[in-house]
């Protein structure tokens, strides 16, 4: 998903076409997983429960409640921030943090559990996040 998207243009297409794809995708009787960083607050997480000297960035946004398909179920680790912004080098404390990285699951699947990584965004300005699943 597009993070730089100046009047959002991109990002609702994007979001049109994924949500009519994964909606399509299961209808055909399959499993659909999405995974990955969406460059959106993932529901059910919010950033403001990290500590930060930076303000909300303007790049974050929420994803549309309209968009999450009927049954489907998010999944994200509320407690491991898995982005941090990249205005300037990292320091704890100092970064905005977020939780953009997550999975959307269709009805057919349980999440078991979902885990993330807090490796203090060494290599990069995500950390890892790891999903359980069960196919129903």
């Amino acid at each position: 998903m597009s993070a730089y998207d100046k009047g959002g243009f991109v990002r609702k297409q994007q979001l049109t076409f994924l949500k009519t794809y994964i909606e399509s995708e299961y209808k055909k009787g399959n499993y659909v997983v999405v995974g990955g960083d969406f460059n959106h607050q993932i529901p059910g997480t919010d950033a403001k429960s990290f500590k930060s000297e930076e303000s909300w960035p303007d790049w974050l946004q929420t994803i549309p409640d309209d968009f999450t398909p009927k049954g489907f179920t998010w999944g994200a680790d509320k407690s491991i921030p898995s982005n941090r912004a990249v205005a300037a080098a990292y320091k704890e404390g100092f970064n905005f943090l977020s939780i953009i990285d997550g999975f959307l699951v269709s009805p057919n699947i349980e999440i078991k559990q979902v885990k993330g990584y807090d490796l203090k965004f060494k290599d990069s300005d995500h950390n890892p996040v790891k999903i359980w699943l069960k196919l129903k």
